[in-house]
């Protein structure tokens, strides 16, 4: 009953639109990184109820309860264009490579504004907002908001074929791995896409994107959001105005993200090896030995060719749940959460940062992928944080931390510490659905 209260409260609030166009920009350099658009698909409040009902699981009298609620406010005439785009950024090893992502717009309606959405992150890495079309990342469109969501690098175009992971010191050769908790690729990579959006605008729509955004992440798309806001403020020079970054359930420290994971020894969602692999992958001088990295079921009789195959971004997370802990149901999966079963001892110990604990190769990685802690840089815009207490999936001293890094550099920074789900068999996934809500809010009385 809390998703549909929270449901309905969004709905609700969707009729205060107002039609303000503001101030339009131009691309930075005159540098062309956009390169083709795909198919666009229109869609309608009616089909957004539809994507409510399917990732929601909500019933179809509570999507007719939810249909009556905002049938008094207009919105239903509204309809939104969906267009996926291609486009030029680098990868962490400085390559240029093609990109995708996708630009949400009002068709019938002037739009109020922009909002860069960052994706939430996924372990397979065929779910993109490229290939699946409208999906709750974008539904803020229908607050008459142009959505601007990359991909990042290893989803959509970019996407590796799934095959057998290429060994450490071959990487990353002319294969991708997802960068994950890369600041500056992760900027960088989502900044290009803002370009490529406002240059798809005027080359094919004759008309400029506003000069004004704000930045939207929830999870992996959290610390991304930060991530972005950071490249602009560093890199932009001043042509896009932030207005407001909401980021929430990030892992923004990740350092103290493996030392609270370390002790707790727990963790919904089986992250750790995918990004451990992830750094190996694209700092070549590690050279992993993931022997003593993990254990168990990650490594069959001694050998990485299961750790392999089950993080080769193939396969979603109850499939590797299911492989880790054996053929559960996922009712039963949810509460099988352990560290210890697949992450090898040395990680528990009071010394994995020490020389001569493998684990210490990838701390100089975790350090430095901190927005919140870069001296150089600091905000010019407000940030509003939130993290579910009690979060199973990204500790919630992540974004305590973050709070305090940017108040001590004097940054305009609001957290929301939210204590409703610390009991709850999810909160990280209750933690989304209140976030989400309450943005919606914040963008339709704004």
């Amino acid at each position: 009953m809390k998703k549909l209260r929270y449901l309905l409260i969004t709905g609700i609030t969707l009729f205060l639109f107002c039609s303000c166009q503001m101030d339009a920009w131009n691309p930075y350099g005159g540098k062309e990184v956009y390169v083709s658009s795909g198919t666009p698909s229109d869609y309608n409040v009616e089909e957004f109820f539809q994507i409510a009902q399917s990732e929601f699981g909500l019933s179809a009298d509570v999507v007719e309860m939810i249909r009556t609620a905002v049938s008094y406010t207009g919105i239903e005439k509204l309809i939104v264009r969906f267009v996926p785009l291609v486009y030029k950024t680098v990868d962490p090893a400085g390559r240029e490579v093609l990109a995708s992502g996708v630009v949400v717009y009002p068709l019938n309606q002037k739009a109020r504004g922009v909002i860069d959405v960052l994706p939430f992150g996924y372990l397979a890495n065929h779910q993109s907002a490229w290939s699946s079309g409208l999906s709750t990342e974008q539904v803020l469109v229908f607050l008459n908001q142009i959505i601007i969501t990359p991909d990042m690098l290893d989803q959509g175009v970019s996407a590796r074929e799934c095959t057998t992971l290429p060994l450490g010191d071959d990487a990353p050769g002319s294969d991708m791995y997802h960068p994950i908790l890369n600041m500056d690729n992760a900027g960088r990579v989502a900044y290009d896409m803002h370009i490529a959006a406002a240059q798809y605008f005027e080359k094919e729509l004759g008309r400029k994107l506003p000069k004004n955004t704000s930045i939207f992440g929830y999870s992996e798309g959290a610390a991304d959001a930060l991530a972005l806001n950071r490249w602009i403020d560093l890199h932009d020079n001043g042509n896009i105005i932030i207005d407001k970054t909401f980021s929430g359930g990030g892992a923004h420290d990740p350092m103290a993200a493996f030392e609270a994971l370390r002790v707790t020894r727990e963790q919904f969602y089986p992250i750790i090896p995918s990004i451990l692999y992830s750094i190996d992958f694209w700092d070549t001088s590690i050279n992993a030995d993931y022997s003593k990295l993990f254990t168990g079921p990650l490594l069959a009789e001694g050998q990485e060719s299961h750790f392999r195959d089950l993080y080769n971004r193939d396969h979603y997370i109850w499939t590797i749940k299911r492989a880790i802990y054996g053929p559960y149901s996922i009712e039963e999966l949810k509460f099988m959460n352990s560290l210890e079963v697949y992450m090898h001892p040395d990680f528990f110990i009071e010394g994995w940062t020490n020389d001569g604990n493998e684990f210490q190769k990838f701390i100089p990685y975790l350090e430095y992928n901190n927005c919140t802690a870069d001296p150089s840089w600091t905000p010019h815009n407000t940030i509003y944080l939130f993290h579910a207490v009690g979060d199973k999936h990204i500790p919630e001293v992540c974004t305590q931390n973050a709070y305090n890094n940017l108040l001590k550099k004097g940054a305009n920074v609001v957290y929301d510490r939210c204590l409703d789900f610390e009991n709850s068999d999810d909160p990280h996934m209750d933690g989304a659905i209140r976030f989400f809500v309450s943005c919606c809010g914040f963008f339709a009385l704004n």
